[in-house]
């Protein structure tokens, strides 16, 4: 057999095994592919819990959403409760009160005009002084008047309430309200002070120390404003109803 023969039969012999064995560039991109591969997975499994955390956060979100509305609810009803029991405790007690009012008028009326029997509401006129009139009557007809005044003294507004008879005689008169001061305006409120005005005739006038006439008002030691204001209002009453009773 010649050499060339050889050489071929060789050449033969080993061009399979060459043939199974794949390139080098084969082996690399295998390589590449199945690394692309391995890394998917991880990023596959990270998506995964971040769904799973979005749904959690949803899940709280909804939770939560549900507990304040609850809770709003809860608060609205309870403010809901709270106010209406107030208004319905202000509503009696405003009642109580008025009732409290209205019951130490008509125990004032009925002071400064003692001979009526009956109370009965008169319009009034604007006056700077007088702010309610009403007409005392008994079973023979008027018997006087009952004027709401409201002077200002040394504290505020002294408010009171003066009975004038059918003939014009200041009857009494009966402090309501005022601000004056303890131990010495408040003590209007004293007997020795307001009996002094009993079946007087107006104009009245204060003087210091002890009065003289039927037409003086000894003022009240150190509240000579306070004497002043109470004088002044009776006055002012009587010519209201100079004007508009008489």
């Amino acid at each position: 057999m010649s050499k060339n023969n050889k050489k071929r039969k060789s050449q033969a012999k080993t061009a399979p095994v060459q043939a199974q064995n794949p390139k080098p560039e084969v082996k690399q991109e295998v390589k590449q592919v199945v690394s692309k591969r391995e890394v998917k997975k991880p990023e596959v499994k990270e998506a995964k819990q971040v769904a799973k955390v979005k749904a959690q956060n949803s899940e709280f979100q909804a939770e939560f959403k549900k507990k304040a509305l609850r809770l709003g609810g809860t608060l609205f009803a309870v403010t809901a409760v709270t106010g209406f029991i107030l208004g319905i405790v202000h509503w009696v007690t405003d009642i109580a009160i008025k009732e409290a009012e209205r019951a130490a008028r008509n125990v004032a009326f009925q002071n400064v005009m003692p001979a009526a029997k009956n109370f009965e509401d008169v319009e009034v006129v604007a006056d700077d002084f007088v702010a309610g009139v009403q007409k005392a009557t008994d079973e023979a007809g008027i018997v006087g008047y009952c004027l709401t005044v409201n002077s200002k003294g040394y504290g505020g507004n002294v408010n009171f309430i003066v009975g004038i008879t059918k003939d014009g005689t200041i009857k009494a008169i009966n402090i309501m309200n005022h601000s004056e001061t303890p131990g010495l305006g408040a003590r209007s409120t004293e007997p020795e002070f307001y009996e002094q005005f009993n079946d007087k005739k107006a104009p009245l006038k204060v003087v210091k120390g002890s009065s003289n006439g039927d037409s003086e008002i000894s003022a009240i030691s150190g509240a000579t404003i306070t004497s002043n204001a109470v004088t002044n209002g009776v006055n002012a009453a009587f010519e209201y109803w100079q004007k508009n009773l008489k």
